[in-house]
């Protein structure tokens, strides 16, 4: 997305224009779907317009996805029918009346079918990518909880630095913010209480949850001043951390100093 532009995912997602048969939505979870716009718009930008002299072989997708999505916690709930009938059967309900609902509950999930397992995986956002626009490049993606972004970035950097790739797109996906991942957080407890979260000071009193999508394309220095591409911004330097036994399991630090 560039200037601040904003899209409707319902409006504007089409499937057929990524290659998916509409019946295999209800499978993929949102975060892939999401991804597939941004990734598109990305490359609309970097590889038709500006980085036209890069081969599809040499561009690599890596993004920051933690946790799981939403739909894993969906397709683990529709399998929970022994749960049910056992609750129900001790409740005093006839068995009929189980039967009846337990399959009520169990047909308000998503079907399974053979686009489920694939359609629930956080790990599949970037082989999606790479699959529905051809690159030929590394595709992963990187779990550093709320640095996942930031980790993302700092792999794709290694890759342009070792020469694997020629155009590295990178950034971060999330789009589950549901009851799971509040009562995750709210129980840890990680939530701060009064909304201002206070990175890196002594007075932190924990995070906030939020959802979205951004990614960047990026590319060597000389290699974008030598074919004359549009430059937004330099990444001068980045760096990663831990605390050791210093602080908690959560603790990892990764900072990245860009110039315009």
């Amino acid at each position: 997305m560039q200037n601040g532009e904003l899209f409707s995912p319902v409006l504007l997602f089409d499937p057929v224009e990524f290659g998916l048969p509409p019946k295999t939505i209800q499978a993929t979870d949102t975060v892939q779907l999401l991804s597939l716009v941004v990734a598109k718009k990305i490359l609309e930008d970097a590889h038709s317009v500006q980085f036209n002299k890069v081969s599809r072989e040499r561009i690599s997708v890596i993004l920051g996805v933690a946790s799981a999505t939403e739909l894993v916690a969906e397709m683990a709930s529709k399998i929970q029918r022994p749960v049910w009938v056992k609750v129900l059967r001790e409740s005093g309900l006839p068995e009929s009346q189980v039967k009846q609902i337990c399959e009520g509950i169990e047909n308000s999930y998503s079907d399974w079918n053979e686009n489920t397992f694939p359609g629930l995986l956080g790990n599949v956002v970037t082989g999606r990518i790479a699959n529905r626009f051809n690159l030929g490049g590394t595709n992963c993606v990187v779990d550093a909880a709320c640095a996942s972004s930031l980790g993302a970035v700092s792999m794709a950097v290694q890759e342009l630095q070792l020469g694997h790739s020629d155009l590295v797109i990178s950034g971060g996906a999330d789009a589950i913010n549901d009851i799971f991942m509040f009562m995750c957080f709210s129980k840890t407890p990680a939530l701060s209480p009064t909304g201002d979260c206070r990175p890196f000071s002594i007075d932190a009193d924990g995070t906030m949850l939020g959802e979205g999508i951004g990614m960047i394309a990026l590319r060597r220095l000389e290699d974008a001043e030598r074919d004359g591409d549009r430059i937004y911004a330099v990444i001068r330097g980045i760096g990663t951390s831990s605390d050791g036994k210093a602080t908690s399991v959560y603790a990892r630090i990764l900072m990245v100093s860009p110039v315009p």
